[in-house]
């Protein structure tokens, strides 16, 4: 019991602690998605599946910008759909980080999506990398706003 809890903190260390009042901020909404940009899709089952539902909330509610993901320019959704959340989350990210030019930031985007898949288990990475190269190198269009 001992080593399976000591290995359930070493898995998910570093989780942003959970709002006081229950309600996501901006600041706590960053620290979690920078956290969870270094998080398999499978890891921490008791803390990953939550944070994602309170950050893509707090990002569907928000007045600070808008998304909008053009799955053509996302080859890899093709292979992998289970991934979208994780872009909307990514791309939030850069926004609310205010990455400079835009083809930076997209680069940015594919390299947070990228290190998510390879700490996943069950996802083809491999059959992805030619998705994420044309991914990080398409001229985005979308603005946030």
């Amino acid at each position: 019991m001992v080593i399976l809890s000591g290995m359930f903190c070493w898995m998910c260390w570093g989780a942003p602690t959970w709002p006081t009042d229950g309600l996501a901020t901006r600041d706590w909404v960053i620290e979690a998605l920078e956290w969870r940009m270094h998080q398999g899709l499978d890891d921490c089952d008791a803390i990953v599946p939550a944070l994602d539902a309170m950050t893509l909330e707090w990002i569907s509610e928000s007045a600070e910008f808008t998304l909008e993901i053009q799955r053509s320019d996302w080859p890899f959704l093709e292979k992998a759909p289970e991934l979208l959340p994780l872009l909307i989350q990514a791309k939030a990210l850069g926004q609310l980080l205010e990455e400079g030019e835009l083809e930076k930031g997209q680069r940015q985007v594919v390299r947070n999506v990228r290190r998510v898949v390879r700490k996943t288990d069950g996802l083809p990475v491999w059959a992805m990398r030619s998705d994420f190269r044309a991914s990080r190198s398409s001229g985005d269009d979308e603005r946030g706003h």
